[in-house]
């Protein structure tokens, strides 16, 4: 078997339907290509997906990082795709997908593909006009990482399944809720040397209608729960920049991150006790401000001052 693709889902049984049909409308690769399917303990539980070609798991409600290594666990193809229960996939750019996935070598451990496209839910999966003819390329894992470009959105990489057999402790973070996912790609790529590489591949695409439980402002219970996984993605980063001297741009990788979430932190609201203490373990991890916008938004008074407005503004 080709592919298998992990698809956990807690309580959005529309949103799994709808992704299952945009794989199999005019596919014709099922005996190629298996779907595995999590409800990860929805209440009222998951319905059977109508498809033949759909492995059905259900356990207790665990996140899903617990979903994604349930999946993992159950595999059966030779690469796996981690795909979002309320997102769809591109018809003629999956079938693009499918013929790379073939002619991959022995010793692929990931292929990355192009950047998700956003689209309306009520349109379906859309037809792309990117051209599909770009070839794939053998890379680096520091070449995809460049600061400007750096991807770690997860449904961009398709994962080799003997190599995630190959080191069992390489798994999603089950104890975290936010960036686990661009958590565990940074330790897949720092562990992968196998590394290919198709921009023209497009395939995924994100409903601007789902649901993400970081939308709006956040709470002080929020920012309390979501400051560690934050820290736990950023100490992930600054190991992969120190392990990857042939890297030139590792300082500024792991400045652009750090000052990106400084300031999520700062426009969601957090409380200032908790958002001087992580600007305290940024300064203890190493971050320095470089240009004259991390400068002023690193000074104590402007993220005290951004952090209270935000707060009185909600």
């Amino acid at each position: 078997m080709l592919l298998s693709v992990l698809i956990p889902c807690y309580n959005n049984d529309a949103a799994l339907q709808q992704c299952l049909r945009s794989f199999h409308d005019g596919s014709g690769h099922s005996h190629e290509v298996e779907f595995v399917v999590v409800d990860d303990g929805s209440l009222p539980a998951l319905k059977q997906p109508p498809y033949d070609d759909v492995r059905f798991l259900r356990q207790q409600h665990g996140g899903a990082s617990a979903a994604r290594n349930a999946a993992i666990a159950v595999a059966r193809g030779r690469f796996v795709w981690f795909f979002d229960a309320d997102d769809v996939v591109v018809g003629e750019h999956y079938e693009r997908l499918l013929e790379v996935l073939r002619a991959l070598p022995d010793d692929a451990d990931l292929l990355h593909t192009g950047p998700m496209t956003r689209v309306d839910r009520l349109s379906g999966a859309p037809s792309l006009s990117a051209p599909l003819s770009s070839p794939t390329l053998r890379t680096t894992a520091s070449s995809i990482m460049v600061p400007r470009s750096a991807c770690l959105d997860h449904t961009t990489y398709i994962i080799s399944r003997a190599f995630l057999v190959a080191h069992p402790t390489l798994r999603y973070p089950e104890r975290r809720s936010l960036l686990e996912d661009a958590t565990f790609i940074l330790l897949l790529l720092d562990r992968a040397t196998g590394v290919y590489a198709n921009d023209s591949l497009r395939p995924y695409c994100i409903c601007s209608a789902a649901s993400s439980v970081t939308s709006g402002k956040w709470s002080s219970e929020q920012c309390t729960k979501w400051i560690p996984d934050i820290v736990c993605f950023l100490s992930a980063l600054r190991s992969f920049a120190d392990s990857h001297h042939d890297f030139p741009c590792v300082d500024a990788l792991f400045r652009r991150y750090c000052y990106l979430y400084l300031r999520v932190l700062a426009v969601k609201g957090c409380p200032w006790h908790l958002l001087a203490a992580f600007r305290q373990q940024l300064i203890a991890k190493g971050y320095s401000p470089r240009g004259l916008k991390e400068h002023l938004l690193f000074n104590r008074m402007t993220l005290f001052v951004l952090s209270a407005l935000c707060r009185l503004l909600r």
